[in-house]
């Protein structure tokens, strides 16, 4: 899978969370449900991906740590 900058990037900030394995078929599931795919991920999806991986996120680490990491993430994937 040839993914975009944006699609690697948010891999690698997912990676802390869920580990690089994980954190791939995380985005590629998640982009498919925000309707594109890892290969034409840009900054215009994010948002979308990032609310789909909301519930996910919300029971592995909990709501209040779910919400923290994907603001950082949201923040780092801005810069």
């Amino acid at each position: 899978m040839a993914e975009s900058e944006t699609s690697r990037r948010l891999i690698e900030l997912l990676s802390s969370y869920l580990g690089p394995h994980n954190a791939r078929v995380a985005v590629k599931t998640f982009c498919k449900k925000a309707g594109c795919t890892p290969e034409n991920l840009g900054n215009e999806q994010v948002d979308s991906v990032l609310e789909a991986l909301k519930p996910m996120m919300n029971t592995l680490l909990g709501k209040a740590a779910a919400a923290g990491a994907l603001a950082r993430i949201r923040e780092e994937l801005n810069k």
